[in-house]
């Protein structure tokens, strides 16, 4: 599901009013606050590896400006949560962030190797092992 488009239709003429030269606009899907159906113009530069927001901007469903904060503030902060929890895009980077079980226990078992094959180096007195095997362990712990 997409939270935002490109194509703004009938907000089109708003989103000029307040966009500034080499800003995209992108428009929510409708988002419904207290009874009322709103959707949100957000405006970024893009660059070649990224969009940086530079603006946000709440208008009700008929077009208009909201100038009450506390419903801006609840609108882009459901609009948020629209984005991160429902589009295509955010499920895919969320899928790819969650490691798997299977790989965690694979990690694991190459720590333990790698501490064990350095705990026999510790016996030729090689320096720095004792620290390297510390650092391995307290990785450990900390996953």
């Amino acid at each position: 599901m997409r939270v935002y488009t490109n194509e703004l239709g009938r907000y089109k003429a708003i989103a000029e009013k307040y966009k500034k030269s080499k800003e995209d606009v992108k428009l929510s899907l409708p988002i419904e606050f207290e009874g009322e159906l709103y959707r949100v113009l957000e405006f970024f530069k893009s660059s070649f590896f990224e969009k940086s927001p530079t603006g946000i901007l709440v208008l009700t469903n008929d077009g208009f400006k909201v100038s009450d904060k506390r419903v801006q503030r609840e609108v882009v902060k459901l609009s948020y949560y629209l984005d991160i929890l429902l589009d295509d895009d955010s499920i895919e980077r969320l899928k790819k962030a969650i490691t798997p079980e299977k790989e965690i226990k694979k990690e694991t078992i190459n720590y333990n190797d790698a501490i064990d094959v350095l705990t026999l180096l510790n016996s030729e007195n090689i320096k720095g092992i004792d620290t390297v095997i510390n650092v391995l362990k307290n990785y450990q712990k900390a996953k």
